[in-house]
């Protein structure tokens, strides 16, 4: 199994042979993996790679099974220090006839139902490769990146000149006993 040239990521499930599985590497070049960095809002985005077996299991019902890898770094989301994080993950898709696939998500009544497999994927004529990479590398990169050490405790936050919300301020009903207490008593 050699690397796959990426104008070559688009495979047509009608030319793979059925009975043995179809393997794949897909590693961009430094050049795609900045231009999806920049698409995603990462910092970098390295040593990207997804790499695994496309596999006939029934009649047009096909199996993904692949790991993907990436070294990415993004801003983390309280000091907005660069964050490194590795993903090594497990990437499975099964596809299957629109008609089967409407079938398990779409009602009798018409309405869409929610299916608990969420590896589950409509068969088309072709799987881009460099898609999946994609899709799977957003699902794995982490959320909200936070640096080591960082926290958000006792932060005071406020515009020049405007008085910051203390701990009490935070608190309205806090002060109801007191003003409870100033009213008038009825006898």
């Amino acid at each position: 199994m050699g690397v796959i040239p990426l104008n070559q990521t688009i495979i047509r499930f009608s030319d793979i042979n059925l009975r043995k599985p179809y393997k794949f590497d897909v590693r961009p070049s430094n050049l795609f993996c900045r231009s999806v960095a920049k698409d995603l809002g990462l910092l970098t985005l390295g040593k990207l790679r997804l790499y695994g077996t496309l596999s006939n299991v029934a009649k047009d019902s096909w199996h993904l099974r692949a790991h993907i890898g990436a070294t990415i770094e993004q801003t983390c989301v309280l000091t907005l220090a660069p964050v490194q994080a590795r993903i090594d993950s497990l990437v499975e898709r099964n596809y299957l006839p629109v008609q089967t696939y409407e079938e398990l998500f779409i009602g009798l009544d018409g309405e869409v139902e929610m299916n608990q497999d969420d590896t589950l994927e409509p068969l088309e004529t072709e799987l881009d490769l460099m898609k999946v990479m994609i899709e799977s590398l957003v699902i794995e990169m982490p959320t909200y990146p936070k640096a080591t050490g960082a926290s958000f405790e006792n932060r005071i936050i406020s515009a020049p000149g405007i008085v910051p919300l203390n701990a009490e301020d935070a608190k309205p009903f806090a002060n109801l006993s007191v003003l409870m207490g100033k009213l008038p008593k009825e006898t």
